[in-house]
């Protein structure tokens, strides 16, 4: 069982500031190390996790020769709608823009978990800084 990264590139270009989730498929994508999910709206992203498994999620830009940064700051655990914590807490906080968890022990095969990525893009240019949320899910598959 290996570990899952889940990446979000982001066209740091062009993301307009005031941006509704159901717009987000023009401007970013999720993919995680085993499924190319190119093309895929990111809210309807759902990535198999095992228990004990750690995640991993990061930013890119989807141009790295803009020198813009895609910072994960926090993921959100949407607990009216998950069967299960899969973290072992509500919001886990990022470290230099990247977030690790592990998923706990007694998750469920079909356990879905809807949570909340808040990541911002920082713009290399102008040094500006905004955040987003999206909205993916994780799928328990003991």
């Amino acid at each position: 069982m290996a570990n899952v990264k889940i990446r979000l590139i982001v066209d740091t270009e062009n993301i307009p500031e005031n941006l509704p989730q159901k717009k987000y498929s023009k401007y970013c994508k999720l993919i995680d190390n085993r499924n190319t999910m190119i093309g895929i709206d990111p809210v309807d992203i759902v990535t198999e996790v095992y228990a004990g498994q750690m995640i991993e999620w990061s930013g890119a830009a989807k141009n790295p020769y803009t020198m813009d940064v895609v910072s994960i700051d926090s993921i959100t655990k949407e607990t009216s709608k998950g069967k299960f914590d899969m973290f072992g807490a509500a919001v886990l906080i990022g470290q230099t823009g990247i977030i690790t968890a592990t998923i706990l022990a007694g998750i469920r095969k079909g356990d879905d978990e809807v949570y909340t990525i808040r990541f911002s893009v920082i713009k290399n240019k102008d040094g500006s800084n905004t955040s987003y949320d999206i909205d993916p899910r994780l799928r328990g598959n003991p």
